[in-house]
């Protein structure tokens, strides 16, 4: 069975609307839940993190058929030791100073 040039076309575009409906779920999900994490995770800032957790489900899904991968691939040699100071001293555990049983400070 010959699939046509429109036809794949098609596909790749439902493809990828289902891609970025998924990615933006996920994303107002984190926002939600993790938001300084979310500004780094997804290489986002404050004022978009405030929008994506606002947005609605059919807001979501009108602006995954745009037409264009809504998520940006970053370059893997960013890791988090480049993040900015206060990403980091946000994302930081609080250190618990207390000795636990078996362990010697």
């Amino acid at each position: 069975m010959k699939v046509s040039r429109n036809n794949m076309s098609e596909n790749l575009s439902n493809d990828l609307q289902a891609l970025n409906l998924q990615f933006l779920m996920i994303f107002r999900e984190y926002a939600r839940t993790h938001p300084t994490e979310a500004v780094w995770k997804f290489d986002s800032n404050e004022s978009t993190i405030k929008k994506i957790v606002s947005m609605p489900i059919d807001q979501l899904k009108e602006l995954a058929g745009c037409g264009r991968a809504v998520l940006t691939i970053l370059p893997t040699q960013e890791t988090i030791s480049n993040a900015p100071l206060n990403i980091l001293a946000a994302l930081a555990e609080p250190i618990n100073s207390g000795n636990k049983k078996g362990h010697n400070a």
